[in-house]
This record gives C-alpha cells, structure tokens and sequence, in this order.
C-alpha cells in the first residue's frame, strides 16, 4: 500500500511539473506552423459553411478527421468568436502532452523500473521537436497519447492476465486496446509508423513468436478496420484529392531520400537534439553487449523506421515527432543504469544524485544551441503584419476585377476570417505544375496513379471584392503586393 502511495505521489509530481513545462508556454494567439493555420481556416470554414468534418479546406481531413471532432466539440464555445480557436486547438496539444505522463509512467515501470519511468518522463520534455509541438495544435501529439494509451493497457492486461482475471475483465481491455489504437490513426493515420511498438510490447512481456505475431494482428486488423469504418462515414468533399499512393510518390520517394539524405539527416538530430541522439547510440550499443535484444527491437525499429520514412519529407521537423517517446525510453534506460553503478561507490546518495541531474540539464542546455529552435518567435513577429495586410484588403473599395494578393496567402486568409463571419474561402484547383511537379507526375506514370497535384489557389471573398491567393504562398522576405487581375 505504501509503494502505491508512494508510486502515486511520483505520477502527481510529474504531471505537475508537466504542467510547468508546457502551459506557462502554450502559444495563445498563433498557430505554431503554416499548418496550423490551414487547419484553423477550415475549422472556420466548416463553421460558416455550415458543414461539419465537410469544409473541402479542412487540412488533412482524411487522415486526422478524429482531431477535427474532437475540435467540433468546443464549437458552441468558439462559433461567435473564432479567436478562441487557436487557444483551445493549442491547448488540447498541450494537455496532451501533460496526460502522457502515466501511459509512458505506467509501461517504462512495468518493463525497466520505476527510476527508467521517472527519468524517460523527464527526458522527454526536454527533446526540442517534443516540447515545440506541445506548445501549439497539431494532431501527431494527441496522436501519441493514444497510442501509449493502448500501449499500456495492452501491459496491463498482461499482467491482470497473469493473477488469473476475469474473462469479462480481458474483453474490457481488449475493446479499451482497439478503441485506442483505433483512435491514434483517426487522429492522425501517419501515427502507423508507431505500429511496431505492439508486437514490441508483445515481445517484452515474453509471449511466444505465434502469439506475438497472432495478438498484434488482431489489435492492428480491427484498429484499421475501425478507422476505415468512420472513414467512410465522413461528408462528401465536391474536391478532388489524391489517394495514399500518389502522397507516397509525391512526398517519400526513394529517390527524394536520397536527395534530402544530409540535410533530412541534419533536420532529425537537430529535432531530438544531437546530445540525445548520441546518448541513444551509446545506449543501443550498451544494451547489444547485455544481449537485450527485446529491449533494443522495441527502442530501436520505430525510430528507424519514422527516420526513413520521413527523411525525404524533413520539413518541418515535427515530422519526426513519434521518435520522441522511444528515444527519451532509450535513454532513460542508459542513465539508470550508469546512475545504479555510481551511487552504488557513493554513500550520500542524494547529493550524488542532484549534481549529476543539475549537470546533465546544464549539459541539455547547451546542447540546444544546435538543437531544432521553437518556431513561436517567426510567427509572433509576422502576426502583426498579417493582420495589418488582411485589414488593408478588407478595407479596399469595391472593384469588379478580382485581386491577386502576393502574401504568404494562408495566415493572411484566416486574418482575414477572424475579422469577419462573412468571409468566404473557396478552394481552386488550376491545370498549372511546379517542375518538382512535373517530375513526380511522370514517376506517378510508372506505378499507373494518377495524381491531381497542382498549383493550387484560394478564392477569398468579402462583401466588396474577390481575391485570389497562391495557396503555398511566399516567403515573408518578399513585401505584399496586391495585383489586380482583369
């Protein structure tokens, strides 16, 4: 009872210190990425439009549909505001980041210790790419959470297993596992490059190879299953779209990776923190010599596998974001153990141990000279002159041309929505390509796909003009111009 309460105490501590990591920080009035901002003006969209999960603006519908419901449930709160968007949707990532303290508590615990657990919790907070994220709205985070979710649910019914529960009690946690795993790919389907950590967890807890492979298949089968299922129970989009396998061709070409392969290289250790990536290394070679092969298949493949995948598409490097978990567990295996060898020299060894935590941290600190830099600082800077220019175009007098506005086209759109309920955003679709384009349509050819990417522009009006914006916009170093097109 007194390890319980004691083990409690240490999740209630970290939660709170969660608490003071992310929230004094959370982004309050921007979006964290251009991304962000599109997904803020196709929740306004599918508010005005009167379409919910509908709006043809909604980015990423398709793949994070679940995100957006869980938006839409605040809506009575945002409808006649639409400022309130941005800090609830950042809000959301942030407490996100706060409850995944007790899934990651729970499963490092159980596997490598309570130390591991503490220290794998503390770590992860401190991986730049990690701590960036959770500061503002983005999918891929709740994304995790559910996938630790299941995770540890899936250790827990292994152990309730083992003192002989219920049969009721393992169909609970069955169904809680798959309603898990289910909505980590409604929140965001790329979260499939976490997969592997199921059979991992499988492995860890010593099920036989027919077990491990027969489990995980029914968990990931009936997941998949119930995505598609709600998939296919979302509004008709009047919009056309390409299908995984032209996004595939498109974005994570073999042989864009090989092209990216140093600067998508760079992107990734700059987005955990060298010092980290090191320690890793060191700590996947120290658990080779202790033939800890489990522990390495499950630290190891998902950080392989998402470093691959993603390094042909590096930017922005949140795309590396589901490595985080696996590299802080990483870690946190190493220092426990080198931790254990020397306070057992040592007989004070609670002052032992605080100067060697104040010195990694000090360490970390100045390891994030050359880490990946939180973006709040671009966006905080250009919000005043996006709202300047959407004042600027709303305020412009009637014309019967339609105005082609040079911008970074998608923070200045939503501006200019929050400004006003009446403004309507149409997108459109032209027959123009990019080069880059170019070249991936005629690869598209080769696997028979047919694509639908390009250069696409937004139609924005307001009760006197219609504007047409560049979707992908452009660079902030080049000043706004407002063309009139006959």
């Amino acid at each position: 009872m007194q390890f319980k309460r004691n083990q409690n105490l240490t999740i209630l501590l970290l939660l709170i210190l969660a608490c003071i990591s992310y929230l004094p920080f959370t982004y309050r009035d921007t979006p964290g990425e251009r991304d962000g901002f599109r997904m803020v003006m196709g929740i306004i969209d599918s508010v005005t439009s009167g379409k919910p999960l509908g709006s043809p603006l909604l980015y990423g519908r398709n793949i994070s549909f679940g995100y957006y419901a869980l938006i839409d449930i605040f809506r009575p709160f945002f409808e006649n505001n639409f400022n309130r968007i941005i800090p609830i949707s950042n809000y959301l990532n942030s407490l996100s980041s706060i409850f995944i303290v007790i899934p990651i508590f729970y499963l490092v615990k159980r596997y490598w210790g309570l130390t591991t657990a503490v220290l794998a919790n503390l770590l992860l907070i401190l991986i730049p790419v990690w701590w960036s994220t959770s500061l503002y709205g983005h999918p891929m985070i709740p994304a995790v959470l559910f996938m630790f979710i299941g995770l540890a649910l899936i250790a827990y019914r292994s152990e309730v297993k083992s003192s002989n529960a219920g049969l009721v009690k393992l169909i609970i946690l069955d169904i809680l596992i798959i309603s898990a795993f289910s909505l980590c790919l409604m929140f965001r389907l790329d979260a499939v490059l976490m997969f592997l950590l199921i059979p991992g967890c499988f492995l860890l807890e010593r099920y036989s190879v027919t077990k491990v492979i027969s489990y995980s298949s029914l968990y990931i089968f009936f997941a998949i299953i119930i995505y598609l299922a709600f998939k296919s129970r979302l509004p008709e989009i009047n919009i056309q779209s390409d299908g995984i396998l032209e996004d595939l061709i498109f974005y994570h070409g073999p042989d864009i990776a090989i092209q990216n392969l140093k600067s998508g290289t760079k992107a990734f250790i700059q987005a955990c923190n060298p010092l980290y990536i090191f320690i890793f290394f060191i700590s996947l070679f120290d658990l080779w010599i202790k033939r800890d092969s489990l522990t390495v298949l499950f630290i190891f493949t998902t950080l392989l596998v998402n470093y691959i995948f993603w390094l042909p598409n590096y930017y922005p490097a949140r795309h590396f974001i589901y490595v985080s978990p696996v590299l802080a567990i990483g870690i946190a295996i190493l220092l426990q153990s080198v931790l254990k060898k020397i306070l057992s020299v040592w007989r004070n060894q609670k002052i032992i141990s605080i100067a060697l935590a104040l010195v990694f941290i000090c360490i970390v600190f100045v390891s994030y000279r050359v880490s990946y830099s939180v973006p709040y600082p671009y966006w905080s800077t250009q919000t005043e002159d996006n709202k300047r220019l959407a004042k600027n175009l709303q305020d412009l007098p009637s014309r019967v041309q339609r105005i082609f506005v040079v911008a970074d086209s998608v923070p200045v759109v939503v501006e200019m929505q929050l400004l006003s309920s009446k403004i309507r955003v149409t997108p459109l679709k032209t027959s123009l390509l990019t080069d880059t384009q170019i070249k991936r349509h005629q690869l598209s050819k080769i696997f028979k796909a047919q694509p639908t990417k390009t250069i696409d522009l937004l139609e924005v009006q307001n009760e006197k003009n219609t504007f047409i914006f560049y979707i992908q916009g452009w660079k902030k170093k080049r000043s706004h111009q407002v063309l009139q097109r006959k």
